[in-house]
Parts: C-alpha cells; sequence; structure tokens
C-alpha cells in the first residue's frame, strides 16, 4: 500500500516538472514575441507543451504497458494472481453487497479511520488548487523569471507534490509509523490551520477584486507552508489507508481477517469521498475570498 501511495505521488512529481518545464519556456517565447512587438502567447504556449509532452508521455506508458503483458515473467507469475484475485473480489464483492449491515459495521467500527482520511482530502481539495494558485508572489512587479505568476503558480504545484510524495515516502521508515487512529484523527483535523494559513498569503483571486489582506509577505514561508501542507497530505493519508484493513495494526481487526477487504474498501470510498466533498468547497471557499462567482472565475 506505501508503495502504490508513494508511486502515485511520484507520478504527480514529474506531471509538475513538466508543467514548470513548459512554464519557463512558454514565457521565454513570450518575451521574444514582445521583443518583436508581437502579442504575448505565453499562457497558450506552456498549455500547449504541457498537454503535449504529456500526451506523449501516455502513449509511451500504453506501449510499455502492451509490452510488459507479453513478456514470459508476467505471464507466469502476474496474470495467474491477477485472474485469481479478481474472481476472488468478485465473490467478496457479491457477498459484500448482500450484507450491507456487515458493511455499516466494519465503518462504525474503523469511524476515526475512515473520517481522517475524508478529512485529509476535504481540506486539501479545499483550498489546492482552488485558493493556492491564486496566491502570486509579493515581489510586484515581478524581480525574477521565477516571480513572475504564470512560472510561479507551476512551481507551487511543483513545491506540493515533492511533500506530498515525501509524506507518502516516509511511512516506510519505522520511526515515523503511527497507527493509532485516535492520533491520525487528531493529525487530520489539525490541517484545518492550513486553510487560514493560505488565506494569509498574496492572494489575488482576480484581476478585477481586491485582494485579501497579506499577513505573510513571504514567498518563501508560502513554499515552506505550502511542503508541510503537501506533506501531512501524503502522510496521513498513507498511513491511513495502510492501517485501516490491517489486522496487525488495528486491534479492531485482529480476530476478523475476514473483514480485511471490507475495511479497505470503506477507506477507500470515504478517501474518493473526501476528494468529492473537498472539490465541492473548494468553490464556496474561493467565492468568499472573490466575491465573485466560483463557476465562470
Amino acid at each position: 500500500m506505501q508503495s502504490m501511495m508513494a508511486g502515485q505521488g511520484a507520478i504527480g512529481v514529474m506531471v509538475s516538472l513538466i508543467q514548470v518545464l513548459s512554464a519557463i519556456a512558454g514565457v521565454k517565447r513570450g518575451e521574444f514575441r514582445i521583443q518583436m512587438v508581437e502579442e504575448d502567447d505565453s499562457p497558450v504556449r506552456a498549455a500547449f507543451l504541457f498537454f503535449g509532452i504529456s500526451t506523449l508521455f501516455m502513449v509511451f506508458a500504453i506501449m510499455m504497458h502492451a509490452w510488459l503483458v507479453r513478456i514470459p515473467a508476467y505471464k507466469a507469475i502476474v496474470l495467474p494472481y491477477e485472474v485469481s484475485k479478481g474472481l476472488t473480489g468478485s465473490r467478496q464483492l457479491s457477498g459484500a453487497l448482500k450484507e450491507k449491515g456487515r458493511i455499516l459495521e466494519i465503518a462504525k467500527l474503523n469511524k476515526e479511520y475512515n473520517f481522517a482520511v475524508a478529512y485529509v482530502f476535504i481540506v486539501t481539495l479545499a483550498v489546492f488548487p482552488a485558493i493556492t494558485s491564486s496566491i502570486r508572489s509579493v515581489h510586484v512587479p515581478p524581480t525574477s523569471l521565477f516571480t513572475r505568476p504564470l512560472i510561479f503558480t507551476a512551481i507551487h504545484f511543483l513545491v506540493y507534490n515533492v511533500g506530498d510524495f515525501a509524506g507518502r515516502y516516509l511511512p516506510i521508515l519505522p520511526r515515523f509509523q503511527i497507527w493509532s487512529s485516535r492520533s491520525l484523527l487528531y493529525m487530520s483535523v489539525a490541517r484545518t490551520l492550513f486553510i487560514p494559513a493560505f488565506l494569509a498569503c498574496n492572494v489575488n483571486p482576480s484581476a478585477d477584486s481586491s485582494a485579501t489582506p497579506v499577513v505573510i509577505n513571504s514567498d518563501l514561508m508560502f513554499f515552506l507552508i505550502l511542503l508541510v501542507f503537501g506533506m501531512t497530505n501524503g502522510y496521513i493519508g498513507s498511513l491511513v489507508m495502510m492501517a485501516a484493513p490491517s489486522p496487525q495494526h488495528n486491534a479492531r481487526l485482529k480476530h476478523r481477517t475476514e473483514d480485511v477487504d471490507i475495511a479497505a474498501t470503506v477507506a477507500q470510498f470515504c478517501l474518493i469521498g473526501g476528494l468529492a466533498i473537498g472539490s465541492f468547497m473548494s468553490f464556496g471557499v474561493r467565492s468568499l475570498i472573490c466575491g465573485c462567482n466560483p463557476f465562470v472565475q
């Protein structure tokens, strides 16, 4: 589970790195066009490069997957496991659907874990990237290439994803392993403090609205807060997903190993639910800070 979560974080770092490089290339080209007395097409150029490279990467990934499933090692080792896992999973899902009471019982049994993982992503999606992408450098006018809005925003995605990846990797180290549902719940709820922290930065929601008061007047501090924000997201989320369905780390399942799959499914459902709720909340949060219709601005 930790490897899967860390792998997802690593992909996020790669994508955001490509985004930064695309933004830099777009701005450089825009500067050249301005010198030639032409229109600045930096955002368009950056978007084209980013999605173009992403498309090439996806095509490459599909080709590599097609090659992987054809090699003898995959057919001899992985394929039989995947087939048996799929058949077993189908039977378990069919049985689970007939035992709604059992699902609710496990959900209640792991309520602290389930709420913790949901709330982690509720807080994350409520402000990232809806609010964090509206934060601009305090250096106006820009003092360097990296304080320009397009590149500054791209870097902010990279910083978050680096933190998220680091947080997802930390649980592999014994000294950073926390299995207590109560501790993870408290840590998850404590992330609420990031919301006012981001709102205290240099938020500029739109060109025709006044910015919120800038309390944290430092780009470095903003990126540091963002890095910790990403780390806590990956760290707490990974720990909960590892602990909730584990008879070894979750005392509630110690003598209920037959309920491991249901516990894992419920935790995953709560994670996705947190993403959905956080996404909806982001519109309300953005509306509050910009005084505008968040669906059009």
